[in-house]
């Protein structure tokens, strides 16, 4: 562990106690002496706290006595004062393990055993397919530190073979109604080189979208699948960790429903003709530099950037091709930047309005976003019933994304219609109270 640096670790034994541990001189156990009780670097997540609060340190009121003890399987972040290691002591876990989690919830959890522990592949025989059904259907990964982008990153299904080290830590999104997650001991491995790899596959068409902000570099990938479609694809569509205050992400192409990606899996199909609303999280005042990587695309295929605040559209198939900007206020969310995929030249004039362009979806029960509007002047909604019933109608001058929030519609389910110059496309919606 690197000086004065955080690090989310899982007991590797049963019985250690907490106050022992940050007493142990060898672990050199950071304290915060300017609050009173001292706070020691070591703490465990709590999801249901509010941002900022997240994380609950233990004290030296909590550590009057012996009692408090590492629970198995859960995660703790510690930070030590100087560079070193450190030691507990307790019994060996070496049998199954299954760990108390919260259900639609994100869960710091941890390899329990002194052994190598497979996230995937494997033959199938690894902790993600153990637990399969108890991740939120957009949230099936692993998330491990990742010290170059400073965030927390998804190993997935579709990733290259990985192994969780000796006592290491994670999170898990959980959905409703799971209660804990297992840990299998006859998954155990000697050294991470012994996880098997049993297919490797064709090469799938890739596009990395890289940020750099300053000394950090973050990126958010955009597979093509042949099995994959535009919208949800559990497993291979995967939320993003949001936690930092530089991030970015994707959100689906069809059926977004707000949420963040840090992987999005398109059919090959979406290569002719795609766009792909990108967000970025920064504070105001920031330069940033947006580039693509790209592997195995079609050879006519181009991927350019748009940027609808400036008008911009930038060709981004070279690597050594950026596209630099200073933000005015602080980014958060989508609206701003998209990126085009086609099978030709992109022209900035397209005559005709289809759901390739067009995101319409549901941001809260009472509140619909339209986004991908692109070289038009004047937009018009308009919310029918299923009987035809006009209960919404509102013209826009086009702006980086449309919100509307009808006044509170009886439940159930309604069609809202886009009409532009170039045509008028509609999406059935259910709207709740």
């Amino acid at each position: 562990m690197e000086a004065n640096k955080w690090s989310l670790i899982t007991a590797p034994v049963s019985g250690q106690s907490i106050k022992e541990f940050v007493e142990n001189t060898a672990n050199n156990i950071r304290v915060n002496t300017t609050v009173t009780p001292n706070r020691y670097a070591v703490a465990y997540y709590d999801d249901n706290k509010p941002d900022g609060t997240k994380w609950t340190y233990y004290t030296t009121t909590d550590l009057i006595d012996n009692t408090i003890t590492f629970e198995e399987g859960k995660g703790y972040i510690i930070s030590r004062t100087t560079n070193g290691s450190v030691t507990f002591t307790g019994n060996l876990t070496t049998t199954n393990s299954t760990v108390h989690v919260n259900g639609d919830q994100w869960n710091a959890v941890g390899n329990p055993y002194t052994a190598f522990l497979p996230i995937n592949n494997n033959g199938n025989d690894n902790f993600i397919q153990e637990n399969l059904d108890k991740f939120d259907p957009a949230y099936v990964a692993v998330y491990v530190w990742n010290t170059t982008q400073n965030k927390y990153v998804p190993k997935t299904l579709v990733d290259s073979p990985t192994s969780l080290t000796v006592a290491q830590g994670f999170f898990i999104k959980t959905k409703t109604g799971v209660s804990s997650i297992d840990f299998k001991e006859e998954q155990r491995l000697s050294n991470a080189s012994e996880v098997q790899i049993f297919s490797r596959g064709i090469n799938k068409p890739s596009i990395q979208i890289v940020a750099s902000q300053e000394d950090l570099t973050i990126s958010t990938d955009i597979k093509y699948v042949s099995n994959a479609t535009k919208g949800l694809d559990p497993g291979y569509d995967i939320g993003n960790f949001g936690r930092t205050s530089f991030d970015i992400f994707t959100h689906l192409v069809e059926n977004s429903e707000g949420k963040d990606f840090t992987l999005q899996s398109l059919p090959n199909s979406a290569l002719k003709e795609t766009i792909i609303p990108i967000g970025i999280k920064s504070e105001a005042n920031k330069t940033i530099e947006i580039a693509v990587k790209s592997e195995f695309l079609p050879s006519d295929t181009t991927v350019y950037l748009e940027d609808k605040e400036t008008g911009k559209f930038v060709l981004l198939n070279e690597d050594t091709t950026t596209y630099s900007f200073k933000t005015k206020t602080a980014l958060s969310g989508i609206g701003r930047f998209y990126v085009h995929t086609k099978a030709s030249t992109l022209s900035t004039n397209d005559d005709v309005l289809t759901s390739n362009t067009i995101n319409i979806y549901k941001s809260d029960k009472q509140e619909v976003t339209i986004t991908g509007i692109t070289s038009v002047n004047k937009a018009h909604v308009q919310i029918v019933s299923v009987l035809g019933n006009e209960v919404y109608s509102k013209s826009f001058v086009t702006k980086n994304e449309i919100i509307i929030e009808p006044q509170l519609l009886e439940v159930g389910i309604y069609i809202v219609r886009l009409k532009t110059d170039k045509g008028m496309i509609s999406k059935k919606l259910l709207f709740k109270k």
